[in-house]
């Protein structure tokens, strides 16, 4: 599931009206999407209840993950 441009800044700008709809997890195609707004942190790892922690990609300068 991708996310429009337009959101990801509303989002780094603290504007948008339903940030919960895409921060945090979202199941996708069998799986699950992890998304966070970190604007300080350089690297973010999430630890599923199960497997080995798994590094998210940068998708925004602002600090979304």
């Amino acid at each position: 599931m991708s996310v429009a441009t337009s959101e990801l800044d509303a989002l780094v700008r603290r504007e948008h009206t339903q940030p919960h709809a895409i921060l945090g997890a979202h199941p996708v195609d069998g799986g699950v999407v992890v998304r966070a707004l970190r604007p300080a942190a350089v690297k973010i790892s999430v630890k599923p209840s199960k497997g080995k922690a798994v590094d998210l990609a940068q998708i925004h300068p602002g600090g979304l993950f």
